[in-house]
C-alpha cells in the first residue's frame, strides 16, 4: 500500500503529466493526507505535512464558523505544467 506522500505525488503526476492539466498540488495533497493539516511546499522539491490537533470543543467551534461559497468562477491556470512536471520527476522518479 502506498504512503500518503506517495499517493499525493502519484495524483499530482497523473493530473499534471498524464492528463496535462495546468494545476497546483494543494488539492491532491489535502485529499491524500486527509484531516486538518498545515501543508508546506518547499519549492517544487518538498511537501511537509503537519497534522493540526485541536481539542474537540475547539474543532466544533471552528466547524460551526466555516462557510463555503460558490463564486461561479473557474480557477485560472497560469503556470506551465511542464515546469512543475520536471520538478516532480526530480523528487519522485517513475
Amino acid at each position: 500500500m502506498p504512503s500518503k506522500r506517495q499517493l499525493a505525488v502519484s495524483a499530482i503526476r497523473v493530473e499534471q503529466d498524464r492528463i496535462g492539466e495546468n494545476v497546483g498540488s494543494q488539492d491532491q495533497t489535502a485529499a491524500a493526507f486527509g484531516g486538518l493539516n498545515r501543508v508546506d511546499f518547499g519549492g517544487s522539491q518538498e511537501i511537509a505535512v503537519t497534522p493540526l490537533i485541536l481539542a474537540p470543543e475547539r474543532l466544533e467551534r471552528l466547524q460551526d464558523h466555516l462557510m463555503f461559497f460558490f463564486t461561479g468562477f473557474a480557477a485560472r491556470r497560469t503556470k506551465s505544467p511542464r515546469s512543475r512536471s520536471r520538478a516532480w520527476r526530480r523528487i519522485a522518479p517513475a
